[in-house]
């Protein structure tokens, strides 16, 4: 490694770092990873690096540069373009703030990360704060160690994040490779994808509190409102981060939506996880082990005739799981209208179909669509619902119904309150109040 310690008024005596090499792994701790804070993907990247590759100056500093070839690679800008891009790395990475908080301690810190980013004589130099040297050199526990390469292979950055902050329960799969499940409420989730802007004023005096509300902040203080609905995150953000994580790295992960009351909006996801098998040994050759498989899939689908390829195709959608592909058929088996039974079978396997899907007009997609409107309205009426409910709480009478209704059920408002969902509530009081004018 040519990488050594440099002095900042002396860059001829600098030695640049190189470019990850194969296999090169990045250990850092999840205290870190686990963080809250806005970063772009370039910037997640230069820390990455500079992370791997970190000295210390003759101030006793962290340190690191690059040079301007490297950074062209590393962020794969061309033209006029890279410098521009560098320029608002370098501003992001000078005002980089890292929250953290430990539940089990109720203990929380703000930390400065970046002292200094200079763009100068064709390399940039990144320097960190003291404060910061605790999260790059202790590393003797609670650390997650990742290749570079596979952080670098990421085309978007919530694909990044999600992947590091997924890798951090890695450890907790055992030898069987049953899947672990990981839930994450939904406006927790945000943040540490970076669908929230934690650098507005608002957003970082909740932080502060010893227990920040989340859901305030993703509701309530954040001013971008980015993927604000939940099929909008799931179809932007989280569906297309899982693609690229199943497709680019050694996991295996899919998800569930968590939904509260009834017909209530998504509030959490839940995680499994799992790695990706390697190759199962192999009997007579490759081929004689994929016909294998085939036939596999022949002897669940027996009422359609199935091409190889047909086969092969569905086996490729399941990540040759079989279990999923015989649940995907069972709801097949109860579903009208396929037009393309392949084609749906594809879909139900990635999508993760848990009921048959409505056709319309001879099409799937149509229904889906429609199907998502539905959703869509529903979730602006739950949304209108507590609205309305929040008014409710804030009239004089209020404190009467709270009464009435801890008198009704024999137990405190607040069970009322959080297990009944805010049509229902609102309804309640409506009759509350009717009954109280006619009497």
């Amino acid at each position: 490694m040519r990488i050594a310690t440099f002095e900042e008024r002396d860059m001829k005596k600098t030695k640049i770092v190189e470019l990850p090499e194969t296999n090169e792994i990045l250990s850092r701790s999840n205290k870190l990873i686990l963080s809250r804070y806005s970063a772009t993907l370039v910037e997640n990247k230069i820390m990455a690096l500079s992370f791997k590759r970190v000295k210390l100056n003759k101030n006793g500093n962290p340190a690191v540069v690059f040079t301007t070839s490297e950074l062209r690679k590393l962020t794969r800008a061309k033209g006029n373009g890279f410098y521009n891009q560098l320029k608002i790395a370098a501003a992001g990475l000078m005002n980089k703030m890292i929250y953290m908080e430990d539940e089990q301690t109720q203990s929380f810190s703000f930390i400065n990360l970046v002292q200094k980013a200079e763009y100068r004589e064709g390399r940039f130099t990144v320097v960190f704060t003291n404060e910061s040297k605790a999260l790059l050199y202790d590393l003797k526990s609670n650390f997650t160690s990742m290749s570079i390469d596979t952080l670098f292979s990421f085309k978007t950055n919530h694909a990044y994040r999600l992947y590091e902050i997924l890798k951090v329960h890695d450890y907790k799969i055992g030898e069987n490779n049953k899947p672990i499940e990981i839930m994450y409420p939904l406006s927790d989730l945000k943040l540490q994808l970076n669908c929230i802007n934690t650098e507005g004023k608002k957003v970082k005096i909740e932080l502060m509190q010893p227990h920040p509300n989340y859901d305030k902040i993703v509701n309530d203080l954040d001013t971008e409102k980015k993927f604000e609905s939940w099929y909008e995150f799931k179809r932007r953000v989280l569906e297309k981060a899982l693609k690229e994580i199943n497709e680019k790295t050694e996991l295996d992960v899919s998800y569930t939506p968590i939904r509260t009351g009834r017909g209530g909006k998504t509030t959490a996801v839940r995680f499994y996880l799992k790695r990706k098998v390697a190759n199962v040994e192999v009997i007579e050759s490759e081929e004689s082990q994929r016909s294998e498989m085939v036939g596999k899939v022949r002897e669940i689908i027996k009422d359609v005739k199935l091409t190889k390829k047909d086969c092969i195709s569905i086996l490729k959608a399941s990540n040759n799981n079989l279990d999923k592909i015989s649940t995907a058929y069972n709801l097949a088996s109860k579903q009208g209208g396929i037009e393309n039974f392949v084609a749906w079978m594809i879909a139900a396997i990635k999508n993760q179909y848990e009921k048959p899907i409505e056709v319309v007009e001879g099409s799937q997609e149509k229904a889906e669509k429609v199907n998502e409107i539905k959703e869509s309205i529903d979730e602006r009426r739950n949304s209108l619902a507590e609205e309305l409910w929040d008014k409710f709480k804030k009239k004089e009478n209020f404190s009467e119904f709270v009464q009435a209704i801890e008198l009704e059920t024999g137990l405190a408002f607040y069970f009322f309150d959080t297990m009944t969902p805010a049509p229902e509530k609102n309804q309640q009081y409506v009759r509350w109040l009717e009954h109280q004018k006619i009497n």
